[in-house]
């Protein structure tokens, strides 16, 4: 059998390719197929995480005992992410103390049996932050607040990483889904995910429990109330329901468009998803046409796009938000399009589709990642001179970025402020190929345009994500010269720094806008002041005291070489009005003015105060 064939059945298998089989190939053959391995390893495990789920979510369907829900929950909570140890914890409030409920992996009584003051331990932190809280040694962890016989229980069991995830119901935290490990251990993104999509589920099988408790004690209030009862369970049974396609939604079209066509379909009204990273709204592909219904108000969401940095609230009476956030990060938002407040039911429903919402955006940001990586890595190589046809080919594929096609190439320098200026933005706010990489504080993009390139990037120069930042951009001569990269970067930078000391924002510099005045201004600000200084500052003063134009007209006359004629038809006056103006300069600055190294510098003077003072674009 041929290497290739080895490999393959390797893969085939999900058994590990042999680092001897792995050496016969090329470096970048190797990395292809460690990659791959990763690949494959990370989609069985969402969807080993997803068919764990869904069974949980049957499971309620089917009107299983709760014990043997929680049993089942706090095992795969355990499985899913290989800990030691799985439990669910709840709040007592009569006692002030916690209760175990179910537990599977423990050795030992007394960790089984475990009861704390409650505020105390992981547990403790979850619920105050009312978000997934983990730590990698609990025993040496300051954050957490010690309580000797729980720390002596937590020792005997020999615990040191512990991951919660809240329990809610109603919203409030009443407890925590807690996993366990007899090490220290960091826990990934996945881990915290798949805990907490199954918290969510414990939270609604602590509701079913409670609502038959309740059946089994209040049969004469349940006798007056049965209508009622009866639609709240119907909403649980419903939210049951909901979850199992959702969660099987992850597993089969983990996509925005699925979740928003799924939701409109479960709400019974038309839904969009906003994006937050990508600053997109994403509907389902059967949502109707709201503008024609609503003339008078055809995108009432879109002011919801205003802050990018917080959770959005609804701005329109036909409007419900659901914010989503993970661990502090503002993901998106849910936005349902109906008038007045939805059903708890769907508020409830809403609140679970927020857990599906953070999960496909955390897949795409890995996807998006993994390819941002590559591209990174073939841009470097393609800037130092190492590339391959191999290389260029995938460039192509990655990124539509042909470098051996004869459209122009630049390389764009993109200085983002302190905005929230994203990869993902970037690329989906141009039409054309773009291939991006960060380098230190600003973007590098190699982009390939058959339109001016001011025009190209307007959308970016327009956005308000661009804060004060600002853009540059270089050509690139022949993609073939060994240092033309190179070349074209510094040449940016330079006209990035030249933008910066000038306070530029929301616009695009190239050579042209400042000539030669460009390679003058990569020092300091003080370099700018001993430029503008003199006698441009002194024409400046001039005008301002006497409401003259001598500063334009000296700038018109040295750019149009001295002609009198060009100067006055750039300046939209008589010849002999600009003669007379230059008569009143030469009286002030001296009949040399205009002549050799003085008209030189005094020209460069009156650029940079030109670009300085022009209007900029917001």
């Amino acid at each position: 059998m041929s290497a290739l064939g080895e490999i393959l059945s390797f893969l085939a298998s999900g058994t590990r390719v042999p680092d001897q089989l792995v050496s016969t190939l090329s470096d970048e053959e190797a990395t292809a197929v460690r990659n791959l391995e990763q690949r494959i390893e990370s989609h069985q495990r969402w969807r080993v995480m997803s068919m764990k789920l869904l069974e949980v979510s049957h499971m309620l369907n089917s009107g299983r005992d709760s014990e043997t829900i929680f049993r089942t929950i706090v095992g795969h909570a355990r499985s899913l992410i290989g800990a030691d140890i799985g439990y669910i914890s709840l709040n007592d409030d009569a006692t002030g103390f916690t209760r175990v409920l179910s537990t599977s992996g423990a050795v030992t009584k007394a960790f089984r049996n475990i009861s704390m003051p409650i505020g105390t331990g992981v547990l403790g932190l979850v619920v105050a932050s009312d978000a997934p809280v983990w730590t990698s040694d609990h025993s040496t962890d300051p954050q957490v607040t010690h309580v000797d016989f729980v720390d002596s229980a937590v020792i005997e069991e020999g615990v040191h990483g512990i991951l919660g995830a809240p329990i809610k119901v109603h919203g409030s935290p009443i407890g925590a889904l807690m996993v366990a490990d007899r090490r220290p251990r960091n826990y990934r993104t996945e881990d915290i995910i798949a805990v907490e999509l199954l918290g969510s589920i414990a939270a609604v099988a602590i509701e079913t429990a409670q609502v038959i408790e309740q059946q089994r004690y209040t049969v004469a209030e349940l006798t007056s109330s049965r209508d009622e009862l009866g639609r709240h369970v119907g909403d649980l049974r419903r939210l049951a329901e909901a979850d199992a396609q959702l969660l099987s939604l992850l597993t089969v079209n983990p996509r925005f468009s699925a979740l928003a066509d799924t939701l409109e379909t479960l709400c019974c009204s038309p839904v969009v998803l906003w994006h937050a990273e990508s600053a997109t709204f994403i509907d389902s592909p059967k949502t109707p046409d709201w503008s024609a219904q609503h003339p008078d108000n055809p995108t009432p969401w879109k002011g919801l796009s205003a802050d990018t940095s917080a959770p959005m609230m609804p701005s329109h009476e036909d409007l419900h938000v659901t914010p989503v956030e993970f661990n502090g990060r503002f993901l998106g938002a849910i936005v349902v399009l109906r008038p007045g407040q939805p059903p708890e039911g769907d508020v409830r429903l809403l609140s679970h589709a927020s857990s599906v919402f953070s999960a496909i955006s955390f897949f795409n940001d890995a996807l998006a990642d993994a390819k941002a990586h590559k591209v990174e890595d073939l841009v470097h190589t393609v800037a130092s001179n190492r590339h391959s046809p191999a290389d260029l080919r995938r460039l192509k594929s990655l990124t539509g970025v042909d470098l051996l096609s004869e459209r122009t190439t630049y390389l764009v320098a993109i200085d983002p402020g302190p905005g929230a200026l994203g990869r993902q933005f970037i690329e989906q706010s141009l039409s054309d190929p773009v291939a991006l990489t960060r380098h230190g504080e600003h973007y590098c993009a190699l982009i390939q345009t058959e339109q001016p390139i001011e025009r190209c990037l307007a959308p970016l120069c327009e956005t308000p994500r661009l804060n004060d930042g600002v853009l540059s951009a270089a050509v690139i001569d022949d993609a073939a010269v060994p240092d033309a990269f190179s070349t074209a970067h510094d040449a940016a930078v330079r006209l990035l720094d030249a933008a910066r000391l000038l306070g530029l924002h929301h616009t695009v510099v190239s050579a042209e806008t400042f000539g030669s005045l460009g390679l003058l201004l990569g020092a300091d600000d003080r370099t700018l002041q001993l430029i503008t200084s003199g006698p441009a500052s002194t024409l400046a003063h001039y005008d301002s005291e006497h409401g003259t134009e001598l500063e334009a007209t000296a700038y018109a006359y040295l750019t149009m070489e001295h002609s009198v004629s060009a100067a006055a038809s750039c300046l939209y006056v008589h010849p002999n009005t600009v003669r007379q103006r230059l008569e009143r300069i030469a009286h002030i600055l001296g009949p040399e003015w205009a002549k050799g190294t003085r008209g030189f510098d005094l020209h460069v003077a009156l650029q940079a105060r030109k670009v300085r003072n022009q209007p900029r674009e917001m």
